[in-house]
């Protein structure tokens, strides 16, 4: 943090303010303090008749950094009548009477941050301990934790955790600091549900790895509030910055508190009590997925995950609600989680996120008040995507691959028992009708397609815009029949990157009857674009 590189400059300017002491008088040395002396007094007193914010601001900076070269405060405020109309502005700021608070409180408590090593007659001017109560009444003054109380925390805690501790420092200092640590732990796992706390969050675990102990106190504190409420949907991870600070937090906790896997697992499979019908809702639930995702594909192998799963028992998360809002009817489709492996119900998991998140943006791009509100949700598609892309052709997960493989394919064939086929068509279609909209994502789910050997011609057609018509060789020559380049040039980018990948399919499969349908139809594409890596082994089968 850039408050210990401060630290540091500040230790530099002040041991050059000691050199220049050994070798001139003191007394200049005090004159020239005094040069800019009124200057500051003028300042302090311009900020107790002024209501103007960015001033307040520029002469609590001014003072910190005088703080930091180890000028005495006392003979700029000697009747602390200036700390005490500081700390007098703290009931308006309590009761929302000043404006742009989010700014000025920053500033404030980084100046009594400094100002808590500066002392009078031995006695510190203020202590850490006064520091903590003005934060925690800025909590429980019912102002917005994001403009009042997580301002004042982040340089407390900066200091708190970063700067204090010394090796230096006596045993009662110690027992003190860790008593204040451990209060400020607390306050923090109260407003954990904002992303700035959980970056906090992190720091304080990744600076408490000196002690094992604390570490994993700490961090099974961390797991125990914050599993409950991603469960409850109560996390805001409705921004990048927030879901990178929960995946930071969870990355910082000490491993053995995430084994065995059942907490994750039980987050992941809680059940979704809130329909999920606005944006925000699935955003924060996705976020939640895609962290524990993640977590258990870098940190958790397939036969410890699917063993426990097994064990808890745990069924698929959508229950009454999935009825009303479940385009896929995967609800009606659902056999007892009892009379499923582990592998197939991960398998319709995965599934299930795919129809849900897929048909909200269908709902939310094509809707006549359509903004940018899904944005963020797409690019949390687009990375789970890719975590199951990961999954199925690392061979990390090679059971719950096979399963959705198995799916997909019973999900195509007649006669089968309805309890065990995957409405595959209905998440094609809503991918199809995608593509104009979102061509990456309708890419990654061709890509996913081809690790689960999804081959059916019908599909692909649409992919490269072939025109349909029947390939019977016995009956003669038959005309390529290519519509060519889309006018829409989305739909043009999922036409090429859908070529590659078939091509890539092909020859990875061998498949010959595959082969001759891509080249009789789509001939020219291959050999235009041979450059590709996977339509050069595609050019090497045909010759």
């Amino acid at each position: 943090m850039w408050m210990n590189c401060l630290r540091r400059k500040a230790d530099r300017k002040g041991s050059s303010f000691k050199v220049f002491s050994r070798g001139a008088d003191k007394s200049s040395l005090a004159s020239y303090i005094r040069l800019f002396e009124p200057m500051v007094i003028k300042a302090l007193k311009q900020y107790t008749v002024t209501s103007d914010v960015q001033l307040q601001c520029r002469v609590l900076l001014l003072l910190s950094q005088l703080v930091q070269l180890r000028v005495n405060y006392c003979l700029l405020d000697s009747d602390q009548i200036f700390l005490g109309f500081v700390l007098k502005q703290f009931e308006f700021i309590e009761e929302g009477q000043i404006p742009h608070a989010e700014e000025l409180i920053p500033r404030i408590f980084y100046f009594l941050v400094h100002l808590s090593y500066e002392k009078h007659h031995s006695k510190c001017i203020i202590g850490v301990p006064k520091v903590i109560q003005l934060c925690d009444g800025l909590m429980a003054s019912g102002q917005s934790p994001v403009t009042h109380c997580i301002p004042a925390l982040v340089p407390v805690v900066e200091d708190v955790f970063l700067v204090r501790g010394t090796s230096s420092a006596s045993s009662f200092d110690l027992k003190e600091l860790e008593t204040q640590r451990e209060v400020l732990v607390s306050m923090l796992l109260r407003l954990v549900e904002y992303h700035q706390v959980l970056e906090l969050l992190s720091v304080v675990l990744n600076e408490s790895h000196d002690s094992e102990e604390r570490w994993r106190r700490w961090s099974r504190q961390v797991v125990d509030t914050l599993l409950p409420l991603l469960a409850q949907g109560r996390v805001r991870l409705e921004s990048r910055a927030a879901q990178h600070s929960l995946q930071r937090v969870l990355t910082s906790v000490a491993p053995c508190v995430l084994r065995p896997v059942d907490s994750l697992l039980r987050t992941l499979f809680s059940e979704v009590s809130l329909v999920h019908s606005t944006t925000v809702a699935m955003e924060r639930w996705l976020g939640m997925v895609l962290a524990i995702l993640l977590l258990l594909i870098s940190q958790g192998k397939e036969e410890v995950v699917l063993a426990r799963l097994e064990e808890l028992d745990l069924c698929l998360p959508f229950t009454s609600s999935l009825e009303r809002h479940d385009p896929l009817n995967v609800a009606a489709t659902m056999p007892k989680c009892k009379q499923q492996p582990p592998e197939q119900i991960m398998a319709r998991f995965l599934m299930q996120v795919l129809g849900l998140v897929s048909n909200h943006i269908h709902c939310s791009v094509y809707s006549p008040l359509a903004g940018e509100e899904s944005l963020y949700l797409q690019e949390q598609f687009s990375h789970f995507l890719l975590y199951c892309i990961y999954m199925f052709e690392s061979g990390s997960y090679c059971r719950v691959a096979t399963a959705v493989m198995q799916m997909v394919q019973q999900g195509k064939e007649m006669g089968r028992d309805p309890n065990s086929c995957l409405p595959i068509d209905d998440i094609n279609s809503l991918f199809l009708e995608l593509a104009p909209k979102c061509p990456m994502l309708m890419f990654k789910w061709c890509y996913l397609l081809t690790l689960v050997n999804f081959s059916d011609q019908t599909f692909w057609a649409q992919i490269l815009r072939t025109q349909p018509h029947d390939l019977i060789l016995e009956q003669g020559p038959v005309q390529a029949e290519s519509c060519g380049p889309s006018p829409c040039i989305n739909l043009e980018v999922v036409r090429k990157l859908g070529t590659i990948l078939y091509c890539d399919y092909c020859e990875n499969m061998n498949d010959a009857k595959q082969l001759t349908w891509l080249l009789v139809n789509h001939i020219q594409e291959v050999v235009s674009l041979s450059s590709e890596l996977p339509r050069t082994g595609t050019y090497c089968c045909c010759t």
